[in-house]
């Protein structure tokens, strides 16, 4: 881990220090010590629901998108569908939303070379590119 280029480094911040040492403080402290690229599926949705750095976990949550189309926490497509609900509250920047854009045409073209858990997540997936489509 590149020390210099941690998110609390980065953004000038504090681990937290109450004594209510819950699992979302230990993750939270845990975050700090990260540089943005080593941020994964589970720190950027945690991130987004949670309400910090929002625009850093939106940025790296496209990122991994367009890595794996499929990526989630919860189950495949996970991240699509987060991304989703970014764009209809206005969260996402044109850039942003372009750059999804991208990755849902590119994931049209390849939707059987992902390795589905099952046909039902192959069809939510497809119900979500739906969705955004109308967007």
């Amino acid at each position: 881990m590149n020390k210099k280029n941690t998110i609390k480094k980065i953004y000038k911040l504090k681990y937290e220090k109450s004594d209510f040492n819950s699992g979302l403080v230990r993750w939270y402290n845990h975050l700090l010590d990260k540089s943005i690229e080593e941020l994964n599926e589970t720190d950027v949705s945690k991130m987004i629901r949670q309400d910090i750095l929002k625009c850093v976990a939106i940025d790296r949550a496209i990122e991994l998108f367009d890595k794996n189309p499929i990526i989630g926490e919860m189950y495949s497509g996970d991240i699509l569908y987060m991304l989703i609900k970014l764009i209809r509250e206005k969260e996402v920047s044109g850039l942003q939303l372009n750059k999804i854009m991208n990755t849902i045409i590119r994931a049209k073209e390849n939707l059987n070379e992902f390795e589905w858990d099952d046909n039902e997540a192959k069809d939510k997936f497809i119900q979500n590119i739906n969705i955004i489509n109308k967007i």
